[in-house]
């Protein structure tokens, strides 16, 4: 059971999609035949343009800091649309269907603060700036060559060695707004080698040797969605069984910490991937 995903997660509209079925467009068909439960559920919701209640947080680096924002800060929100082939699914004779939003609104609370603390807080505000900690979230993407056998990427981030890594293949053409293929269907490609290195180091470990088909080897990667954040040997998961990992959910995940504890005080890197397919 999985409570989150089952509840209140819904109210995003989130649905998990089958393995193995994700680009399966045709959510008419019988649940023998199709497809994606998932892509079956956001039918029944969307179907003869049914409006669509839907809630949930912006997840932006500054609203995951505990510290309130001080008053008189303003604080600018844009929010831009992705285009209708990248969030949308259509089959062969269905690709005119798009998006319009009807209604829009962000709930911010406010807290009323003792006058005392207020008073504090002008008073610290006199020999410096506010400093809000926060832990940043990159999103990087690149483009690998059809029919290169191997991609090495240098120098992922600049600056600071980040808390964890964490990625995955999808196709191009989906990523860039096919309506016929799902964007979230992480496919292993046959990758039979993957290698983190930062400063020089192999980390967390020496390369990982993968394979895929009728002689499987991957329950090292599949490993690292919960070495990598957080859950190993937890009474916890993720709802990606292991044979699901290789049906549509490879996503690979490394915890580059000294501790591998998700804590360390942040250095100066060069770090790269380092991925081989057969």
């Amino acid at each position: 059971m999985h409570p989150a995903k089952d509840s209140q997660l819904t109210t995003a509209l989130y649905y998990k999609d089958t393995a193995g079925k994700m680009d399966a467009a045709d959510p008419t068909l019988a649940n023998d035949q199709n497809p994606s439960l998932g892509l079956r559920k956001w039918y029944i919701f969307s179907k003869l343009s049914n409006i669509i209640e839907m809630t949930g947080p912006l997840f932006s680096d500054i609203f995951m800091s505990e510290r309130r924002l001080l008053s008189y800060v303003d604080l600018k929100v844009v929010l831009n649309r992705s285009s209708n082939a990248f969030c949308l699914m259509a089959s062969e004779n269905d690709s005119d269907f798009r998006v319009h939003l009807t209604d829009a609104y962000l709930k911010v609370r406010k807290v009323k603060v003792n006058p005392s603390i207020a008073v504090a807080h002008e008073t610290a505000l006199k020999n410096g700036p506010a400093i809000y900690p926060i832990r940043r979230v990159e999103c990087k993407s690149f483009t690998v060559p059809g029919g290169n056998p191997s991609l090495r990427k240098d120098n992922l981030f600049n600056g600071l060695v980040p808390r964890a890594l964490v990625f995955g293949l999808v196709d191009g053409d989906a990523f860039n707004g096919n309506p016929k293929k799902n964007l979230f269907n992480f496919k292993h490609f046959s990758v039979s080698s993957i290698g983190i290195t930062v400063n020089g180091e192999e980390m967390p470990f020496k390369p990982m040797k993968l394979a895929f088909g009728n002689a499987p080897q991957y329950v090292e990667a599949y490993a690292t969605m919960f070495s990598g954040t957080g859950k190993m040997y937890h009474n916890t998961g993720n709802d990606i069984t292991r044979s699901e990992f290789a049906s549509g959910y490879a996503i690979y995940a490394f915890d580059l910490t000294p501790d591998m504890c998700g804590a360390h005080i942040p250095h100066a890197n060069r770090t790269f991937v380092h991925l081989i397919s057969p």
